[in-house]
C-alpha cells in the first residue's frame, strides 16, 4: 500500500466528518463537537437513526452504520449518542437473541434488511450482535445473539443461510464472546470464498475481524491482507462498486496500517 497516496485521496475528496476520521486514525485526535453534532443530529428519540429508505422509522441496520462511524471517530458507548444507540439495540433485540426490521417496511427495504428476504434476519442479528458484543454492559445480549446464528449454522461447512458479509459479522460476534471454535468455522468458510471479494468487502472484512481481536497471523487475515493491499488504485483510493471509494479507502488504510 502507498500509505501517503491513500492520505492524500482522501484529504482531496472527503467530507468533513471522513476528515475527523482521518486525522483519529493518523494523530487520535478527537472530533469537534461540531462535526459530532452534524454526524448525529438525526438520531431519533428512541435512540435509533432512520434509514433513506423509511425517513419515519428507526432501522436496526442505520443505527449499526453510525455506531461504526462513531467508533471510526474513537467513541464508544460511554459517549451518550452511542450509548443511547445501544439501548435501541437492547430494546429491539427479540427473546430468542433475533434482530430483524419491522414488517411495517417490508415495501420499502433493501434486501439485506429486509424482513421477508431470507438470511436478512441473519445478517441484521450479526450485525448488531456484534455492536453489542464490544460493549461490555451488554455482553449477555450479544451471548444470546451468536446463540441464535449458531442454532443457523451448518457446522460442516460453516455456512449461514445468509450474505457472505453475514459471515464475517458473526465470525467477529463470536470471536467476542469467547467462541473461539465457531468463529473458527465461519474464518475458514471465507476464506474459500476470497477470490470473489472486493475491495470494499476486504475492507469491512478485515477492520471487523480485527476489531474483534482476531490475530493478525491468522492465514486470511494474512491473505486478505495481501490481496487488498494490491488493489489500490494510482490515485490512491481502494474502489468500491457501490461508490463508496472515500469509506472503503479510510478503512482499508486503517487495517494496512496496523501491519
Amino acid at each position: 500500500m502507498n500509505q501517503e497516496n491513500a492520505i492524500n485521496y482522501i484529504r482531496r475528496h472527503g467530507n468533513p466528518t471522513d476528515l475527523a476520521q482521518l486525522e483519529w486514525l493518523l494523530e487520535q485526535k478527537r472530533p469537534s463537537s461540531t462535526i459530532l453534532d452534524a454526524l448525529f443530529c438525526h438520531q431519533r428519540h428512541d435512540g435509533g437513526f432512520a434509514p433513506p429508505w423509511a425517513v419515519d422509522y428507526s432501522s436496526i441496520d442505520t443505527t449499526c452504520y453510525f455506531m461504526d462511524q462513531g467508533h471510526k471517530l474513537g467513541l464508544d458507548n460511554a459517549y451518550p449518542v452511542l450509548g443511547k444507540a445501544n439501548r435501541f439495540l437492547l430494546q429491539n433485540q427479540q427473546n430468542n437473541g433475533r434482530f430483524a426490521e419491522s414488517d411495517n417496511v417490508a415495501s420499502s427495504a433493501p434486501p439485506w434488511a429486509n424482513p421477508h428476504t431470507p438470511g436478512a434476519d441473519l445478517y441484521l442479528t450479526a450485525n448488531a450482535g456484534f455492536w453489542l458484543a464490544l460493549a461490555s454492559t451488554t455482553h449477555e445480549a450479544a451471548k444470546e445473539s451468536a446463540a441464535y446464528l449458531k442454532r443457523n449454522l451448518d457446522p460442516a461447512t460453516g455456512q449461514l443461510p445468509s450474505f457472505l458479509n453475514t459471515h464475517w459479522l458473526a465470525a467477529g460476534l463470536f470471536w467476542l464472546v469467547a467462541d473461539q471454535e465457531t468463529a473458527v468455522l465461519l474464518i475458514n468458510h471465507l476464506q474459500s470464498r476470497l477470490p470473489a471479494l472486493s475491495a470494499a468487502n476486504l475492507a469491512w472484512l478485515l477492520d471487523t475481524l480485527l476489531t474483534a481481536g482476531v490475530p493478525h497471523d491468522n492465514a486470511l487475515i494474512q491473505s486478505a491482507t495481501q490481496k487488498l493491499a494490491g488493489m489500490q488504485e494510482e490515485n490512491g483510493r481502494f474502489p468500491s462498486t457501490e461508490g463508496q471509494d472515500i469509506h472503503t479507502t479510510l478503512t482499508a488504510l486503517n487495517v494496512l496500517r496496523s501491519f
